[in-house]
This record gives structure tokens, sequence and C-alpha cells, in this order.
């Protein structure tokens, strides 16, 4: 993807969702990372770019285009917070050992299923061949059936004469 391309799709990404927001205030309170639930990866991304977003509104606002030297220390300062907290999130990483675990887990799981796919099929298999036998049986037996009727029907025909 080309950077205009991707630079784009960023914008476009950025004013979904977002609405139109108001210019920041000088004398908001500063934002202090307190006790939170953690976070998925999806939400820190979107998190991370509605940042992104609003320090590209607060810097578009900027009349003369230029940021001060004050504006860019509190931008590295934000910026730094939101990396050092983030680097904390991802130390909290789950054990690769319960991952293995559970991937074995299954491992075992599908295995055992496949052997009773494996034995379903042949007991199938094997009612579909019962099946044929009993009903070439059938038939047999019903040809021999008619056979006796027949004999029956001769025998009572020579009686009666």
């Amino acid at each position: 993807m080309s950077s205009s391309a991707a630079l784009a799709a960023a914008k476009k990404r950025r004013n979904v969702g977002l609405g139109e927001q108001k210019a920041p205030q000088n004398n908001r309170q500063v934002e202090r990372p307190g006790i939170r639930e953690p976070l998925s990866v999806p939400q820190l991304v979107s998190q991370h770019d509605a940042r992104i977003f609003k320090m590209e509104r607060m810097m578009n606002l900027d009349k003369s285009n230029s940021l001060s030297q004050s504006s860019l220390d509190r931008i590295h300062n934000d910026l730094s917070q939101k990396i050092e907290f983030i680097s904390k999130k991802s130390e909290t990483r789950i054990d690769e050992n319960v991952i293995n675990n559970k991937i074995e887990k299954h491992d075992t799981d599908i295995v055992s299923l496949n052997n009773m796919m494996k034995t379903l099929n042949k007991t199938a298999s094997d009612i579909k061949i019962s099946n044929a036998k009993l009903h070439a049986t059938i038939l047999e037996q019903s040809k021999e059936i008619e056979k006796l009727k027949k004999m029956v029907s001769d025998n009572e025909k020579v009686d009666k004469s």
C-alpha cells in the first residue's frame, strides 16, 4: 500500500464513529492511568488511533501551523506515558506453557474424534451390507412364497378335478 493510500485509509478510519469533536481546552485535567481492565490488542490500537486523531486535530487548529516548544513537550510526555503504559501491559503475557497444554489437549481430542468417526463409518458400511443381504433374502423368500402359492393352487385344482 502506498503512503498516500495508507494516509487516506487512516483518515477514513478516524472519521468513522468519532463524529465531530470539540476543540481541546487548555484547562483540561491530566489523565492519570489508574487500575483498568486489560484491553485487547484491537482496543489498544483503536484508542491509539483516536488519540493520534486528536493530536492531528490539535495541530490543525493551531493558526500558525507550527507547534510551540511547550506543545511539543506536552505531546512528547503524553506519548512517553502511553508507551510506558503499553509496555507494562505487554509484560503480562499469557504463559506459553498454558497455551501449549491447551494445544496438546485439543490435538488429543481431535485424534479421539477422528477415531470415533472411523468407527462410525465402519459401522455404517456394515449396516449397509447387512441391509443389502436382508433385501436379497427377502426377494428370494418372496419368490419362494410365490412358488409355494402356485403349487398350492395347482394342488387345489388337481384335487377339485
